[in-house]
């Protein structure tokens, strides 16, 4: 199985682009976050995937958690796994982009090249030109 698809999350694998999509429906509990992580993580390593298109347009924040999860667990597993590079578009919401962002943190050494859209057209069309 090659996505996951519920009321919160759309998970699926580009075969021809060879990148991990992902778009958030809702706001998520943690719980179910965590599951679409490990899901992610399964996706990125079964394929060999070094791209991914995250959708944030929907989520009005991250769930309580999730912010420490990703600083701490999302960002190492995946560089572990081959990820490269992330594409982010985030909401339109002031509050929510202080949220996301804060959480996407890059740090300086860090060998995944992160970007954040306005729009998905912008984000895939820079994962394209890598």
């Amino acid at each position: 199985m090659s996505e996951m698809i519920n009321k919160y999350v759309e998970i699926k694998v580009d075969e021809k682009s060879k990148v991990l999509t992902v778009k958030f429906l809702d706001r998520i509990p943690l719980d179910d976050f965590k599951k679409a992580v490990q899901f992610e993580y399964d996706m990125i390593g079964r394929h060999k995937l070094q791209k991914a298109f995250i959708d944030l347009r929907l989520m009005p924040v991250y769930p309580a958690g999730a912010t420490e999860l990703i600083k701490e667990e999302w960002f190492p597993k995946v560089i572990s796994l081959g990820l490269k590079s992330i594409a982010f578009v985030q909401p339109q919401s002031v509050i929510a982009k202080l949220s996301m962002t804060s959480a996407h943190k890059e740090d300086t050494k860090s060998p995944v090249t992160m970007n954040h859209f306005g729009n998905a057209e912008e984000a895939l069309a820079w994962l394209k030109s890598l």
